[in-house]
């Protein structure tokens, strides 16, 4: 999505278990990442800080697993919002936005 700077897609690994994948730009994604969460958050940091100093765009990626209670909710949510006549697609970024910055 261009106006939000990411995309975001759930999936299922073999096991069953839901993750939540974010790519984008950095200063559209890491506001989002919990730095106590991710062990090597204050290096990716630096690192991005060092290719913006070069001039340089960077992608990130960031996941984190959902509960099938939340997907459900969330997924309840999304499908009624494809189905609108009108607001459909800013319901649908509000949604995706809800779910990555949870």
């Amino acid at each position: 999505d261009n106006n939000r700077k990411r995309t975001s897609v759930v999936v299922r690994d073999p096991r069953g278990a839901l993750s939540l994948l974010v790519k984008g730009a950095d200063t559209s994604v890491m506001p989002f990442v919990d730095h106590a969460a991710c062990s090597f958050f204050e290096e990716t940091q630096m690192h991005i800080d060092q290719f913006s100093d070069q001039g340089l765009r960077t992608l990130v990626f960031a996941g984190r697993s959902l509960s099938e209670e939340e997907y459900a909710a969330w997924a309840r949510q999304y499908s009624a919002a494809t189905l609108l006549p009108e607001g459909r697609e800013e319901a649908l970024r509000k949604l995706a936005s809800q779910i990555e910055e949870h």
